[in-house]
């Protein structure tokens, strides 16, 4: 479900001139004022995702012609990756890379790796894994990669499974096909879902030994922030990339939730200690004066 907005191409930093970065990344952390002269009307928020999403014009995500879109980029992605440096790849890769990195090294002993994807769209970080796998890993790993998405995307994008990628329209289906869970990964999406608590309380309960949430959207204040985000197809899914033939660019909202910081760290810390974080704000963006962060955590299952 790779909806916000996030690098584009081969490396953001190659298409965006540094000042506009640096300006970015202050805006989001609310340390820029825009000038009084130009006021910013105060962006709508809501009480709850219901209300929220009842002001949109449809749920985005099951719409074909999004679907449509994300498989087709998904495709063109996954043809770039045979001949493209493993060095040098998409923005949306970052995290993947950290999560591969790090778990692997730490499950050195395994041949095989059980993997539960939630919102991972039609498989990109599945294609970008196998890359890795070919470049970095000395050792022959067989993925089973389960993928949890809309029913329109399940769908669609049947025509890409294969021995080791699924995709399921639920975490229970994922996880009952899958059996031993080694790692739940998710990357944008916990903040897009209905009810995040309950998202991150289901990915816990996969057991996993390993757990990376990338791309999370918390505020440090202590209510929900409930805000719609607006996006495109262009922005949508990996890139740069042409839409496919017949759909025309569309703008779209989505509501977003961004559930309390010390919330979701008590949710997580109940089963799992974390290993690695790192500020994030490709999973956010600015809703008036709320104090509105991002960030990636690899969590380890503390029995484990």
């Amino acid at each position: 479900m790779i909806v916000v907005a996030k690098e584009i191409g081969m490396n953001i930093y190659d298409f965006i001139p540094p000042i506009l970065i640096r300006l970015k990344t202050k805006i989001i952390r609310g340390s820029v004022n825009l000038p009084k002269a130009v006021p910013v009307a105060p962006m709508e928020t809501f009480s709850s995702y219901k209300e929220a999403i009842r002001t949109c014009d449809q749920q985005i995500f099951h719409q074909n012609d999004y679907v449509r879109v994300i498989l087709h980029k998904t495709k063109l992605f996954r043809d770039e990756l045979s001949h493209r440096s493993p060095l040098l790849t998409d923005g949306t890769s970052t995290p993947a890379l950290a999560f591969l990195g790090i778990s692997l090294i730490l499950q050195n002993n395994s041949t095989e790796l059980g993997v539960i994807d939630l919102g991972g769209a039609c498989g990109v970080q599945y294609f970008v894994t196998k890359m890795l796998l070919r470049n970095f890993i000395k050792k022959d790993i067989k993925l089973r990669w389960h993928v949890v998405e809309t029913p329109a995307t399940v769908e669609q994008s049947k025509e890409l499974e294969n021995e080791e990628l699924k995709f399921f329209s639920s975490i229970e289906q994922a996880r009952d096909a899958l059996g031993e869970v080694d790692f739940v990964h998710s990357l944008g999406t916990i903040q897009v879902l209905p009810d995040p608590r309950a998202a991150v309380i289901e990915l816990i309960d996969c057991n996993a030994r390993f757990l990376f949430l990338g791309r999370v959207g918390v505020t440090l204040g202590n209510k929900d922030v409930i805000a719609l985000h607006a996006a495109n197809f262009e922005m949508a899914g990996p890139g740069p990339f042409p839409l496919p033939e017949g759909v025309k660019n569309q703008e779209y909202k989505v509501p977003f939730t961004f559930i309390p910081r010390q919330e979701f760290d008590q949710i997580l810390n109940s089963n799992y200690a974390v290993r690695a974080k790192a500020d994030d704000p490709w999973g956010i963006f600015a809703v008036n004066d709320e104090p509105i962060v991002g960030l990636s955590v690899l969590a380890e299952r503390i029995d484990a």
